[in-house]
């Protein structure tokens, strides 16, 4: 038996842009748009009201900033999933997007088989970058380890030497948790997980926490949101450092 489609909310303000995307992703049978927006806030609203499993939003509309709708969507509608679909390419938006909970960062220039790739992907909990956005986000965290190939989604961490430990600790990372949220959830102590994350960084090359967790996001190690009642939304506590 087939499995249901991709339900997808698409919002971005250019109406024929929005409609061009919607007779695009309909070509594919595992997809289906089931609503638009044409501001973030609608957006917001929407996703709210629907419940898609991924939402294309437009970085560069009225209402909102995208970043905040990121945070919004994935705080109230914790089964969705967003792909940012822009023109805009410059390290700090990518990187608030990500930042935000977005699990991909595409140009409008990309090709329609990426873009559908990308759909699939966030729906599975993956996440895929367009090359440019992808550089400019590791430029962005001054990250010096090479990045993935052009369109590569986030699958498992490739052998890097860390320890099954190491990488646990840096999955939480990626979403957002503090040092003392990460060592009550695994029952160590913050000083054994600052030691972990600084074994990984110098395993990894990179520099500072930011790193660590564009890492833990760009290679598939975090998904979208933590588990419900657990991690920064659910305990309070500070940030922790490295």
């Amino acid at each position: 038996m087939a499995p249901p489609p991709i339900r997808v909310l698409l919002a971005d303000d250019h109406t024929l842009f929005r409609e061009g995307l919607r007779r695009l992703l309909e070509t594919d049978p595992r997809l289906r748009v089931v609503g638009e927006s044409s501001t973030a806030d609608d957006a917001v609203r929407k996703a709210v009201a629907l419940k898609p499993d991924v939402v294309l939003l437009d970085v560069s509309m009225p209402g909102l900033p995208a970043w905040e709708a990121v945070a919004a969507i994935r705080r109230r509608v914790p089964g969705a999933t967003v792909v940012a679909l822009t023109m805009h390419g410059d390290s700090e938006t990518v990187l608030r997007m990500i930042r935000a909970g977005s699990r991909g960062y595409w140009i409008k220039s990309a090709t329609a088989p990426e873009l559908i790739d990308a759909v699939r992907l966030a729906a599975a909990g993956g996440a895929s970058f367009h090359p440019q956005a992808l550089h400019a986000a590791l430029a962005a965290a001054g990250a010096e380890a090479t990045p993935p190939t052009a369109g590569d989604a986030a699958g498992p961490a490739e052998e890097t030497g860390l320890s099954p430990r190491e990488r646990e600790v840096l999955a939480l990372v990626g979403r957002g948790w503090s040092n003392r949220e990460i060592a009550a959830r695994l029952y160590l102590s913050e000083k054994t997980v600052r030691n972990h994350l600084a074994n990984a960084r110098g395993k990894l090359g990179l520099a500072n926490r930011t790193q660590l967790a564009l890492w833990a996001v760009l290679k598939g190690l975090s998904p979208l949101a933590p588990p419900a009642g657990s991690g920064p939304s659910g305990r309070g506590g500070g940030k922790g450092g490295l």
